[in-house]
C-alpha cells in the first residue's frame, strides 16, 4: 500500500480490499479521517474508490503514505520519530 502511493502514486483501495480480505472504509476509518486533511491541502484526491496523489503533492507523497504506517505511528505516541515538514 505505501509503495503504491509512493511509487505509482495511486492506490485502488476496492482492489487493496479484496486482495486482503477487508472492508476497506472500516479497516482504516481513522486513516481516511487524517486523509481528508489532506485532500483539503491538495495532496490526493479521491477518484472512485482510488486515492491518487496528483502532480502538484508527489512531492510530498511520502506524508500522504505515513497516513498507512502504523509504526510510525506508535513512534509518533512515544515521541520518537522524524518529521516530514
Amino acid at each position: 500500500m505505501i509503495g503504491e502511493l509512493m511509487c505509482q502514486f495511486a492506490l485502488d483501495t476496492k482492489a487493496f480490499a479484496t486482495s486482503h480480505q477487508i472492508e476497506f472504509s472500516k479497516y482504516f476509518k481513522v486513516e481516511i479521517e487524517w486523509l481528508k486533511g489532506l485532500g483539503e491541502a491538495g495532496l490526493l484526491d479521491w477518484v472512485g474508490e482510488s486515492i491518487v496523489v496528483p502532480t502538484k503533492g508527489r512531492l510530498l507523497a511520502r506524508r500522504v503514505a505515513m497516513t498507512f504506517d502504523r509504526h510510525l505511528r506508535e513512534s509518533q505516541a512515544k515521541g520518537t520519530y522524524s518529521k516530514v515538514l
